[in-house]
């Protein structure tokens, strides 16, 4: 994704105490401006790699924590069914997706 720093200045960058999920945090609150003009492009810009601090097992309770304090931030009393949606799908990929090392 490329944004222009006008959008990230007006989502306040950045929230650098999640060491972990700050681009979660970040995500939801570029999803919450009302008017975000965007272009498709199919096209391939980088190539991630699995091995990251957030698909790290080691990580994985750290990871879940710092989700839970961003969804409970940014939904309040809604957050539940996203929570419960979210340990699912990072179970999920740490014991069923990524390889064991």
């Amino acid at each position: 994704m490329v944004l222009k720093k006008k959008i990230i200045k007006q989502i306040n960058y950045y929230n650098i105490l999640y060491s972990i999920s700050s681009d979660m945090d970040f995500m939801i609150k570029l999803s919450k401006l009302k008017k975000l003009n965007y272009i498709y492009i199919d096209h391939f810009f980088v190539l991630m790699l699995s091995d990251g601090l957030s698909t790290s097992k080691k990580n994985f309770f750290k990871k879940l924590t710092q989700d839970y304090k961003i969804l409970l931030s940014n939904y309040h009393y809604n957050f539940f069914s996203y929570y419960i949606f979210k340990i699912y799908f990072k179970f999920f990929q740490f014991f069923f997706l990524k390889k064991n090392k």
